[in-house]
């Protein structure tokens, strides 16, 4: 009996040694953005990324509940174009991105006013235990 449970503990140490986990975090923080009244909107972010961050994911819900959708906006992220309102095929979209140590995310709105759009940028934080 001692044996087996011996034979077991050391199993459970010798294959739980190499284990990791993995967290999803926000990298530019969920910000809504909502387009005024008159001439079109550009919000602009900035944000870091950690290195132990990868696998980089831009999340997009147009409106609330699909009410109150920006009908043209477009999303740049360092300069490049990732999404536009001609891409949205559903109300919520995610883009697989890629990012550098310092990034810039600007947020373009056009239409009508009072409409919304909430944008995150994510990534994994995968750590070895």
């Amino acid at each position: 009996m001692k044996r087996k449970l011996l034979v077991g503990l050391a199993a459970m140490v010798f294959f739980g040694a190499g284990t990791a986990w993995a967290q999803v975090v926000s990298l530019s923080g969920t910000h809504q953005y909502t387009k005024p009244q008159g001439a079109p909107a550009t919000f602009t972010e900035t944000f870091a990324v950690p290195n132990s961050v990868t696998d980089f994911v831009l999340y997009v819900q147009n409106g609330n509940n699909a009410k109150d959708e920006v009908k043209n906006f477009t999303i740049l992220l360092n300069g490049q174009e990732v999404l536009s309102s001609r891409h949205m095929t559903s109300s919520k979209i995610q883009v697989p991105v890629t990012l550098l140590p310092e990034n810039t995310l600007e947020v373009t709105l056009k239409g009508q006013g009072g409409n919304s759009l909430f944008v995150d940028v994510q990534g994994t934080v995968v750590e070895k235990k």
